[in-house]
């Protein structure tokens, strides 16, 4: 029960993880799975109840990953160092849905706003339209 705590107000821990943890990308929650994505491209699907992986899966390309992650309608964003954008489904199965060039480096976060996708390089702001119309 999330709701129980223990003498010093604090609520009980229902897992935790020793193993895979990314040092620099934040994990992150959707439909009843988290999210980690390692620096070295490696992406892990953990079922929130349980703790448990539902998957684990090395990125087709690879790399090293500074940014935390982004979700936008089921889909989960992640830049490469060296410029490529990873586009995971968020589900129990895992499904790579693509990849892009950037052109550029960026250690960043993807951000949205107002319907568009912003991506930060070494020397550029790329905006685009989050969805297609």
């Amino acid at each position: 029960d999330p709701r129980s705590r223990d003498e010093n107000g604090l609520a009980p821990i229902v897992w935790k993880r020793e193993k895979m943890i990314p040092y620099v990308p934040t994990p992150i929650v959707y439909g009843g799975y988290l999210f980690d994505w390692s620096d070295e491209g490696i992406v892990n699907c953990v079922d929130l109840k349980t703790g448990k992986d539902v998957w684990v899966k090395r990125l087709s390309e690879g790399g090293k990953y500074s940014g935390s992650l982004l979700c936008i309608d089921g889909k989960i964003y992640g830049v490469e160092e060296g410029g490529t954008v990873t586009v995971i489904e968020a589900g129990p199965e895992f499904k790579e849905l693509g990849t892009a060039d950037l052109g550029d480096a960026s250690y960043s976060t993807p951000a949205v706003a107002n319907g568009r996708l912003y991506l930060r390089t070494f020397s550029r702001l790329k905006c685009l339209p989050a969805k297609k119309s």
